[in-house]
């Protein structure tokens, strides 16, 4: 860079001059900002800056932006007006998503009332129910899942299948009074099979 002069003189001796300054551009310095980090399913985009005359991505698209919906190692050249450039580089990774799991009994008997848990620490999570808790009480069987969301938005989902049982139907029977002496029998009539009487 600098000042340069050009002197000439012609066949008849005479004389002119011209000069002219030369600038050095900077080197361009592109700068990748965006998501660099997206939930499975989902998609990040990433941008190069503005100010910049073209733009070359590693994908051979020439937008300014980036879709990126796929894991992996990005980068960009820009150029400007005058044909200087300058390029960038990141890393754009997929996240794991949340895996929640469901405690809780798969059977319970008619009249009772259980719980089913899941994990603590989640940014949001919803039952089926409707509920927010970590914990939810039932006392009707079904399919009952829940949706979790971590701190970096991801979604995760967990199912757990209740049962609930009927409580047997049972009927004494028999002669219901006995003279002295005697004895009497009582049977258990029963709308299924019992283990304990």
């Amino acid at each position: 860079p600098g000042t340069y002069e050009l002197i000439v003189t012609d066949e008849n001796g005479c004389v002119n001059s011209a000069a002219v300054t030369v600038v050095e551009d900077t080197e361009l310095s592109p700068v990748i900002t965006g998501a660099l980090a997206f939930c499975p399913e989902e998609s990040a985009v990433i941008d190069a800056g503005t100010g910049f005359a073209t733009y070359q991505w590693s994908d051979n698209t020439n937008n300014q932006t980036l879709e990126v919906s796929a894991p992996g190692i990005y980068s960009v050249t820009v150029t400007d007006e005058d044909g200087c450039f300058g390029s960038d580089e990141v890393e754009v990774l997929q996240l794991v998503p949340p895996s929640p799991t469901i405690d809780g009994p798969d059977a319970f008997c008619e009249g009772e009332t259980i719980s089913l848990n899941t994990e603590n620490g989640y940014e949001d999570i919803t039952w089926s129910t409707g509920s927010n808790s970590v914990s939810i009480s039932l006392t009707e069987g079904g399919n009952y899942s829940l949706t979790v969301t971590d701190s970096d938005g991801c979604v995760g989902e967990a199912s757990h299948e209740v049962e609930m049982l009927e409580v047997p139907v049972i009927n004494i029977e028999g002669q219901d009074f006995y003279c002295a002496g005697n004895t009497t029998i009582l049977t258990v009539a029963s709308s299924q099979p019992l283990a304990v009487y």
